[in-house]
């Protein structure tokens, strides 16, 4: 998605820009990235990929990280005021080879038709024993009703299914090992708000963490 559609969009949902606190599912997008904080080692260099506003690399700052955010737009970046850096580029073309702990894809790597690309430059850019984390939306992205009015309105927008089950054969392929993938802590929210039992939502839960789930693996040492 280059700049300027990028730039038209965001105007369009001036929600966005106020992420992740305006929207309906600001509880799920914070319950995600309380769960990417959980998972990184302590005083990690981290690479967050196609970070809009900024609102993650803020967090992951303040939690005592070392943080770089890329984005091909800066025109909608929330002043760093914690330490951060940003790189104006985008993240399909983006190389720093063996250079970080972790790189973070949230929410952003479904907005290309590049993305095997971009985890590939993921890889090269990971030390050696790093970690990738993809917090993407899941094999129905797009297709909703929400999504198909919105692609109406933006034609030249991308949005696509992050599923587990497409993504991890490609990380196989890149080179990536110890391959995870964790139930969407989102999905468990929205289970036990419509009262589900709890049981019955664990389990549904585990099995949907295929269709859509949070994904971490390593780049082998």
């Amino acid at each position: 998605m280059s700049d300027n559609m990028w730039k038209n969009i965001t105007k369009k949902d001036s929600q966005y820009l106020q992420s992740p606190f305006t929207h309906n599912f600001a509880a799920e997008e914070i319950a995600k990235i309380a769960f990417v904080l959980k998972m990184i080692p302590k005083k990690s260099s981290v690479l967050d990929c196609g970070c809009g506003i900024g609102w993650t690399a803020e967090w992951l700052q303040r939690a005592g990280h070392t943080v770089v955010g890329n984005d091909i737009d800066d025109s909608m970046l929330i002043p760093f005021s914690h330490g951060e850096k940003f790189i104006k580029e985008c993240f399909e073309t983006y190389t720093s080879p063996n250079t970080y702990d972790v790189v973070l894809f949230f929410a952003s790597l479904h907005h290309t038709h590049g993305w095997k690309i971009a985890l590939s430059k993921a890889f090269e850019n990971l030390k050696s024993g790093g970690m990738l984390i993809l917090v993407e939306p899941g094999w129905n992205n797009g297709k909703r009703k929400a999504d198909r009015e919105f692609l109406k309105k933006n034609p030249t927008a991308i949005e696509l299914g992050m599923a587990p089950f497409k993504t991890i054969p490609v990380l196989r392929t890149i080179g990536f090992r110890n391959i995870r993938t964790f139930p969407n802590v989102g999905f468990y929210l929205k289970c036990f708000e419509r009262g589900y039992p709890t049981l019955l939502s664990s389990i549904a839960v585990g099995l949907y963490r295929w269709f859509d789930g949070i994904v971490i693996a390593k780049k082998a040492p």
